[in-house]
C-alpha cells in the first residue's frame, strides 16, 4: 500500500482554518435556500452528507476565506467531473448551463475564464488556429 504524505500546513494556514471553517459553515447555510440541504453549486442538487467547497479564485492568500469566490459542491461534480473531466465531457452535464448562469452571477471573471476555456476546446476541435502574430 502506497501512503502520500500531505505536505505541511504553513504557520498562516493553520491560522487560517478557524477562519476558513468559518466561512465555509456560512456558505452552506447561504447556499440552504430555505431547504433542509445545501445545494451544490455545480448541480443544483441537495448535498447529503460531506459538502466540498471550491474555490474559484484560487486558495492562495486572501482567496483562501474570501468567501465571495468560495461554493459548495459534491464530491462527484467538483473533484471527479470539475476537476478532471475535459471540456467535451464537461460541456455535455446535464447542469453545466444552469452552472454557467450562476458563475457569471457569482464572479464574472471566473466565468470569462470558462468561456475562454470552451474557445480553446473549439478550436482545437475544429483545427483552426489563430497564430497571430507568431506566423
Amino acid at each position: 500500500m502506497l501512503l502520500l504524505a500531505l505536505p505541511k500546513k504553513s504557520a498562516k494556514r493553520k491560522k487560517d482554518d478557524p477562519v476558513y471553517k468559518k466561512v465555509c459553515d456560512e456558505i452552506d447555510e447561504e447556499y440552504k435556500f430555505g431547504g433542509d440541504y445545501t445545494l451544490c453549486f455545480f448541480c443544483w442538487k441537495p448535498i447529503r452528507g460531506f459538502i466540498e467547497h471550491h474555490h474559484f479564485r484560487g486558495r492562495v492568500g486572501d482567496y483562501y476565506t474570501d468567501k465571495r469566490y468560495i461554493v459548495p459542491g459534491h464530491w462527484l461534480c467538483h473533484t471527479v467531473i470539475w476537476h478532471t473531466y475535459t471540456m467535451a465531457k464537461l460541456k455535455v452535464q446535464s447542469w453545466y448551463q444552469g452552472f454557467k448562469s450562476r458563475l457569471y452571477r457569482l464572479d464574472p471573471v471566473s466565468y470569462a475564464k470558462l468561456i475562454y476555456r470552451e474557445e480553446k476546446y473549439a478550436k482545437k476541435k475544429t483545427g483552426s488556429h489563430d497564430k497571430g502574430s507568431r506566423g
